[in-house]
C-alpha cells in the first residue's frame, strides 16, 4: 500500500470525494482513513450546528501532518489481535447457518458460521475496535467442499485484495485460513468480505494475528562515562548517563552486572571509547584501538568499579581492535594483571589502554590529577603518552525478550486403574502417568485451569487400555482407546454429576489422536449421563458411564452394574469396561 507523502495527496483525495458519492479509486488506504476521519468531523459539525470552517480546515491539515511525522514503517498491530466471529458481524445477503448440529458442518468456532447465498453482492462486515494501528496479518477461517471461491477484501472502504483465494478445504467440516497483510488504522477498523461472482465459502471468523515475537538483538548499553577529570571509583550509581554530555555518571555495579550478556555464553563484553590523545592518529601504530577498545572477559557478572582492574582483568581476557563486535573475527589475549593494562597485546603505543599503573589510578593527567592514587582515568602509551578524555564504557547486552506465548498442554486431572472409583469433588492421592491407582485433582482445581483451546470451550481428553476383543479403528471411528471432547460448559467439571458436568447442549467429540488434528467435531446428543453413542454408535469406540443410573456397567465381580462407583465402558459385541483410564484437561501453563 502507498503511504501518504504530502498534504496535497490528501487534499486531492478529499476534493475528489463527496459524502454522497465517494470516489475512492484514486485514494490509497491511508488517504481513505484520513478522509473518513474528516467526514466524521464534518458529521459532528452538522449535529452540533455549523462550526467555524477554519477549525475544520485546521483539523484536516493536522491529520495530514500526522501521516508524515515518521519515515519509519508503522508499528506492529497488537491491541485488537483476536478472533471475531462471522455470525456476530454484519451479514448482507448471506445467512447465519441454523443447523449447527449437522455432522457435515462441524468444527466451527462460536455458535455458528455464515453461508454466502448469492454469487455477487453478499458480504460479511466486521467492526474491529481498539486497534493500536500498524501492519498486521489477518486471516479468514472458512470451509469449502470443492473448487475455489475468491472474495474481495475491503478495509475501511479501500480494496486491499481484489480476489483473495479461498481454495477447497476438502469438505464442509474441514476448516482452513486464507491470510493477507493489511495496514490497520489506530482505533476502529471495518473489514468487509464481498462476493464478486462466485458466492463464498462457509465463513467462520476473522482472525487478527498478534505480531511474531521479535528476537532481542545485542546492543551496547552505556554504563559509565567521564569527561576531562578523573572520577572516584564507586560501586553506587552516580548521576544520569547521557551520550551527549561528558560529566561523570555510572550505573551501580549491581545494575551493570544484572545486564544479561549479549555475546557468547561464558563471556561479558565491554566497549571503551575516548577522544584521541593529542599527538595520536587512528591506526598509526598498526593496531587500531587508539580511540576505542572491545574487551571480552570470562568474569561474567563481575564488574567491580573499585577494583584496579574493574573486575575484568582475570585469566583469559582478551581484546579486539575492530570498531564493531561483528567484525571481531580474532581476539588477542592480554596478560592478566591486578590493574587494567592492554600493553601485552598493543605494546606501549597510542593503542594502549591502562589505569592503575604502579598503584596510581590516573597516570599522565594534568595539574592536580597528576599520578592520582584515588581517582581513575584511562591513559594511552607511546611518545604522546597522555590521559584519555570523554571516556565512555558500554556493556554488550540484550534487553529482556518479549514474553513467550503459553502453549496449550494436556494436564492430567483424574486417573483410575482396574477398579471403579467413588466420585468426589475433593482431591484424592497423587496423579502420576506411570501408575494406575485412583487419584484426581479437586473439582475447583480442575475448573481453575484456564482453557487451552478456543474461547467458550473446555477441552478434555480420555485415554484407556483397549477393551478385550476390540481393535483400534476397527469400526471406522477411532476412539477405541482415546477420546477428545469439547464442552461449552467452561469451568463446569463436576465429578459427582453423572455426566461430569460436560454433557450439556452443544458438546462434541473428535476421533483424532491430537487436538491439532481435530479438523471436525461430531455433536453428541445431550444426556444426563456420559454417553457418546449418538456419535460413535454402539461400537468399541463408544464411551459411556451412568447408563440406566448405573455408574459402572459391564465391570466384573463386585462392581457389576455398580450404582455408586464410576467406570467407563465401551459398546459393541465385546462390550466391557475400560481400565487404566486417564482424563486430561487442555490448559496453558
Amino acid at each position: 500500500m502507498r503511504v501518504v507523502s504530502a498534504l496535497a495527496a490528501v487534499v486531492a483525495c478529499v476534493s475528489a470525494s463527496t459524502d454522497s458519492d465517494p470516489s475512492l479509486a484514486e485514494c490509497s488506504s491511508e488517504e481513505v482513513t484520513l478522509l473518513q476521519e474528516v467526514r466524521k468531523l464534518r458529521n459532528q459539525n452538522t449535529l452540533s450546528e455549523k462550526r467555524d470552517e477554519d477549525e475544520v480546515e485546521e483539523e484536516e491539515e493536522e491529520l495530514a501532518d500526522a501521516s508524515e511525522e515518521s519515515d519509519h514503517p508503522p508499528p506492529p498491530e497488537h491491541q485488537c489481535a483476536g478472533t471475531y466471529e462471522a455470525e456476530d458481524a454484519t451479514i448482507h445477503g448471506g445467512v447465519e447457518h441454523g443447523n449447527t448440529a449437522s455432522r457435515g458442518h462441524q468444527g466451527f468456532t462460536g455458535r455458528s458460521f455464515v453461508d454466502y447465498l448469492n454469487p455477487a453482492g453478499d458480504f460479511v462486515e466486521w467492526t474491529v475496535e481498539s486497534c493500536s494501528g500498524g501492519i498486521a496479518t489477518a486471516s479468514f477461517r472458512y470451509a469449502l467442499g470443492g473448487g475455489n471461491r475468491p472474495l474481495q477484501v475491503l478495509v475501511n472502504g479501500a480494496e486491499v485484495e481484489s480476489a483473495l483465494s479461498f481454495p477447497s478445504t476438502g469438505g464442509w467440516a474441514s476448516w482452513s485460513e486464507a491470510s493477507f497483510t493489511v495496514l490497520l488504522s489506530a482505533g476502529t477498523n471495518v473489514v468487509r468480505l464481498v462476493a464478486t461472482g462466485s458466492s463464498g465459502a462457509n465463513m467462520d471468523s476473522l482472525i487478527i494475528h498478534p505480531p511474531p515475537p521479535v528476537e532481542p538483538q545485542p546492543t551496547w548499553a552505556l554504563v559509565l562515562q567521564y569527561g576531562d577529570e578523573p572520577y572516584t571509583p564507586t560501586a553506587e550509581a552516580v548521576g544520569a548517563l547521557d551520550e551527549q554530555v561528558t560529566q561523570f555518571a555510572k550505573l551501580a555495579d549491581d545494575a551493570i552486572n544484572a545486564l544479561p550478556s549479549g555475546g557468547d555464553a561464558g563471556f561479558d563484553y565491554f566497549k571503551f571509547t575516548s577522544d584521541l590523545i593529542e599527538g595520536c592518529e587512528p591506526n598509526a601504530d598498526g593496531w587500531d584501538t587508539t580511540d576505542h577498545l572491545i574487551l571480552r572477559t570470562p568474569n561474567v557478572g563481575g564488574y567491580h568499579d573499585e577494583d584496579r582492574g574493574l573486575g575484568m582483568t582475570t585469566e583469559d581476557y582478551s581484546i579486539c581492535s575492530a570498531n564493531a563486535i561483528d567484525d571481531c573475527s580474532s581476539w588477542s589475549a592480554v596478560d592478566p594483571r591486578s590493574n587494567f593494562d592492554t600493553v601485552s597485546a598493543t605494546s606501549n603505543t597510542c593503542s594502549r589502554w591502562y589505569s592503575g599503573h604502579y598503584g596510581r589510578l590516573c597516570n599522565h593527567a594534568y595539574g592536580a590529577w597528576q599520578h592520582d592514587m584515588r581517582r581513575r582515568c584511562f591513559n594511552g602509551g607511546g611518545g604522546p603518552a597522555g590521559w584519555r578524555t570523554n571516556v565512555k564504557i558500554y556493556k554488550l547486552t540484550v534487553y529482556p525478550p518479549p514474553p513467550v506465548e503459553p502453549q496449550p498442554t494436556w494436564a492430567l486431572v483424574l486417573q483410575y486403574g482396574d477398579e471403579p472409583y467413588t466420585p468426589t469433588a475433593e482431591a484424592v492421592g497423587a496423579l502420576d502417568e506411570q501408575v494406575t491407582q485412583f487419584a484426581k485433582l479437586a473439582d475447583d482445581a480442575i475448573n481453575a485451569l484456564p482453557s487451552g483451546g478456543d474461547a467458550g470451550f473446555d477441552y478434555f481428553k480420555f485415554t484407556s487400555d483397549l477393551i478385550d476383543g476390540c481393535e483400534p479403528n476397527a469400526d471406522g471411528w477411532d476412539t477405541t482407546d482415546h477420546l477428545i471432547l469439547r464442552t461449552p460448559n467452561v469451568g463446569g467439571y463436576h465429578d459427582e454429576d453423572r455426566g461430569l458436568g460436560m454433557t450439556t447442549e452443544d458438546y462434541s467429540i473428535c476421533s483424532a489422536n491430537a487436538i491439532d488434528d481435530c479438523s471436525s467435531w461430531s455433536a453428541v446428543d445431550p444426556r444426563s449421563n456420559f454417553d457418546t453413542v449418538s456419535a460413535t454408535s454402539n461400537t468399541c469406540s463408544r464411551w459411556y458411564s451412568g447408563h440406566y443410573g448405573r455408574l459402572c456397567n459391564h465391570a466384573y465381580g463386585a462392581w457389576q452394574h455398580d450404582m455408586r462407583r464410576r467406570c467407563f465402558n465401551g459398546g459393541g459385541g465385546p462390550a466391557g469396561w475400560r481400565t487404566n483410564v486417564k482424563i486430561y484437561k487442555l490448559t496453558v501453563s
